[in-house]
Order: C-alpha cells, then structure tokens, then sequence
C-alpha cells in the first residue's frame, strides 16, 4: 500500500512540476530574429550574455549590408556600434543611412595602408581585393575594377576608436582573411571574440576548410566556439575561463 501511495505522490509531483515548468517557459520564451547567415549573430550574443556584456563595441570587416546576412545588425539593433568597413561604394551608402550610429568607411582593409584595386562582378555585388577570388566567387570571368584606399585593422582603430577596446570583429574579405589577420598585432588589438569566413572557394568552385585559419587563431589563443561551415566562431580563451 505503501508504495502505492508514494508512486501516486510522485506521479502528482511530476505533473505538478511539468505545469510550472510549462507556464514558466511560455511567459518568458522570447523567439529572437537573427540577421546573419547561420545565426552566427544569435551564437555570438550568447556569448556576450555568459560574458555579462551586454553592449559591445565591434569592427565589421567586410559589412556588404546593413541587416542582410549581417552579423553585427542584432547588435546595432540591440543598442550596440562600432566601425563598419564596406569597399563598394553600392553597398557603402546603405550603412550610412540605415545605421547611423555606427562609423561607416568605404575603405578595403588589407596588410598596408594606401591605395588598391578592387575587383568587382558586374553581375552581383560580391568583390574583392584579389582579382582570382572574386572570379572565383562570382562565376564571372568580366570584372570591373576600380582604385579604393585602404587601412590596415590597426591604423582603422587608431584613427577611429583611439582608447577604445574592440569586442568583436566580424571578418569576410573574399580570400583576404589570413593575411589581414597575420598583420593584427594582437598585443595591442584583442577581441573577445571573432566571426570569421574560414571556407575558401577553388579554382573548381569547390568549398574548402581554411585549416591555416584555424591553426592560426590557436596560436593566438583562441578557441572555436562555433562552427557553421561557412563561419567559424572564435573566442579568446583567457576571457572564457574567467567568466564569473
């Protein structure tokens, strides 16, 4: 009889439980919409949530468009800016007028500071500042190119976020990412975290892994949090194992 009774408790227990459980979770569910590719951005912002950072200060290498496969639009829209650089004049003009907030340069980061030919599809908006790539990424032997100035990551800092720290940096550069990242002095630059493009197209058009990306950012001391085939998300290791 005994044990009737206590089965009989548990049973009440348990759905008693599940109905809290149930109310609590539909009164403070709260579907989020993100604006990257893969929700990176959505990966990212939980990142900063862990970290107890709840608005940043980012660089976006590569914008290409305000909201559209962005990874740093959730965070403008969330109260959050920073730097975005856009080399397209096409797309540049839509970041300043649709993310005031944020410090929008049509520019092309590179490994010097001066003047480069960007290479542009005329069949889509993607270019590059490596004529092969954007080629490649476009399916389009025609090019059209035109002559953009150019910083590095660290003159861009410098000139426009002198004494503040980068929180994050989102990095699509079409091909360009490892030579941009091997000139950051990351003494003195030391995002938390990093959204790069680590899928590198073939003359075939075929996708593969940027392993030199990877190892690279290791021995930088980062950690892959994420990966999304085309993205992968690193975070610097020391920052994550003193969160509180």
């Amino acid at each position: 009889m005994s044990s009737l009774i206590s089965k009989a408790c548990n049973a009440i227990q348990r759905k008693i439980y599940w109905k809290f459980y149930s109310f609590f979770i539909d009164k403070t569910f709260e579907p989020r919409m993100s604006y990257s590719q893969n929700g990176e951005d959505l990966i990212i912002s939980g990142i900063f949530e862990s970290l107890s950072r709840h608005r940043i200060f980012y660089l976006d290498i590569g914008g290409y468009h305000p909201y559209s496969g962005s990874n740093t639009a959730l965070f403008y829209q969330t109260g959050s800016n920073g730097i975005v650089v856009e080399p397209n004049p096409e797309l540049f003009i839509q970041f300043s007028q649709k993310r005031p907030r944020d410090i929008s340069l049509n520019i092309g980061v590179s490994t010097y500071s001066g003047d480069q030919v960007f290479y542009l599809s005329p069949s889509g908006p993607l270019g590059s500042l490596i004529k092969d790539e954007s080629v490649i990424r476009s399916d389009d032997e025609r090019m059209e190119s035109l002559t953009v100035p150019v910083l590095t990551v660290q003159d861009i800092i410098t000139k426009y976020a002198a004494g503040r720290d980068i929180d994050f940096i989102s990095m699509d550069i079409e091909g360009m990412e490892l030579p941009v990242l091997e000139s950051i002095d990351f003494s003195l630059i030391h995002p938390i975290v990093f959204c790069i493009e680590t899928i590198h197209y073939s003359k075939t058009r075929k996708k593969e892994k940027r392993v030199e990306i990877l190892n690279f950012m290791e021995n930088m001391g980062y950690f892959i949090y994420a990966d999304t085939y085309i993205n992968t998300i690193f975070v610097r290791q020391d920052v994550w194992d003193d969160r509180a």
